[in-house]
């Protein structure tokens, strides 16, 4: 997406468009993507274990905090003062500064702290 955003930038730059362009890292805001999926899977007959659900509500509480009405001030105050990048919420920004300072290491650490597929 990053680098969706930066080539429309330039080709908008380029052509002369007065459009700006504003690419939003949103960290974990506090919607119902996971209440919806979860239903979404057992809509499509997927049966979901009781490590599931509870794997879920671990989420939900642990890594989305962010109200929906702060994301989109942040973001709407971010488009409204051209910036080209809005980093959405504490977590995107510690996100975004560990990827620049170890981009080598980013992966691991998120491997280590990630439960693998083979654990869930």
């Amino acid at each position: 997406m990053r680098g969706f955003t930066e080539a429309l930038r330039i080709e908008m730059l380029q052509d002369g468009v007065p459009v700006g362009v504003t690419v939003a890292h949103p960290g974990g805001v506090k919607t119902n993507i996971t209440n919806n999926a979860m239903a979404s899977a057992r809509a499509s007959g997927v049966e979901l274990s009781a490590a599931d659900v509870k794997r879920a509500r671990d989420y939900e509480q642990r890594f989305l905090r962010l109200s929906p009405d702060a994301a989109a001030k942040t973001i709407l105050d971010g488009v409204a003062a051209a910036q080209p990048r809005v980093l959405v919420g504490n977590d995107a920004k510690a996100i975004d500064k560990l990827v620049r300072l170890i981009p080598k290491l980013y992966p691991r650490i998120v491997a280590r702290v990630t439960p693998s597929r083979s654990a869930r």
